[in-house]
């Protein structure tokens, strides 16, 4: 993003002038750091350009990378992976793991998977309330969820119960997030939680209709070892632009 360049202080036409000098193709997606919904809704575009990139450059190598090369970076190169070589993304990420010490949302590289599949629609919102009860707290905000680990959105108090609240309309997926209880960031152990990394955050699971091919879609691929059927894996490739993959 821009302001990862402004940050440290990147000089990104040097760079992108220099590249065109050697025959570098410089491709630019941003993703927001820290933004597990933005890897979410970018990650179909940034994975269909670098597998165009590598469609019109056959025998040469991408070079994919972001701020420090934990997230969004890995994140696009699971997804070619799961998407165009038809590669169980757990072990995809195992191997790359061996490689390259790294900590991709797996769950938002499973969700988008779920969204190309679904025609790119999100599918419908669904209302999730969020609460912690702590009456004596002057502020209540929660990050994470939708809106991302550097955003922050205020907690309404109940004054008869003492508990915080926020409402908010979800598309279907898994989401972290935490309470930040005047200024101390913390999750609400009555609820949902998962160790993200050594990182103890709250989760919020929301599913399509039951019953529904959507909901049978989605309970498979967000599983561990999910696997997209014979029919959904051509409609990735079809997505990136990849004619049907050889068959032995």
């Amino acid at each position: 993003e821009d302001s990862d360049l402004k940050n440290f202080s990147i000089d990104i036409d040097a760079i992108q002038r220099r590249a065109e000098e050697v025959g570098i193709s410089h491709v630019r997606h941003p993703i927001r750091d820290f933004d597990p919904l933005s890897l979410r809704r970018a990650l179909p575009a940034a994975t269909k350009r670098l597998a165009a990139e590598l469609a019109a450059r056959p025998g040469d190598f991408a070079y994919i990378h972001c701020t420090a090369g934990l997230g969004r970076a890995p994140g696009v190169a699971l997804a070619y992976w799961f998407w165009a070589d038809g590669m169980c993304l757990d072990t995809a990420y195992a191997e790359l793991f061996e490689i390259r010490r790294c900590h991709p949302q797996m769950g938002m590289i499973r969700s988008a998977t779920c969204d190309v599949l679904s025609g790119g629609s999100e599918g419908g919102l669904t209302p999730a309330r969020l609460a912690i009860r702590r009456p004596e707290a002057k502020e209540v905000q929660l990050a994470g969820l939708d809106i991302g680990w550097h955003n922050k959105v205020p907690l309404t108090k109940d004054e008869s119960s003492g508990e915080w609240f926020v409402e908010r309309s979800l598309p279907p997926g898994s989401y972290q997030y935490k309470f930040i209880v005047d200024g101390e960031w913390l999750p609400n152990m009555d609820l949902p939680t998962v160790n993200d990394n050594g990182n103890i955050n709250n989760v919020c699971d929301v599913a399509p209709e039951p019953g529904s091919p959507e909901a049978e879609r989605r309970a498979r691929l967000m599983a561990k070892g999910g696997m997209p059927t014979a029919e959904e894996a051509l409609q990735l490739r079809e997505f990136l632009g990849l004619p049907p993959a050889a068959t032995t």
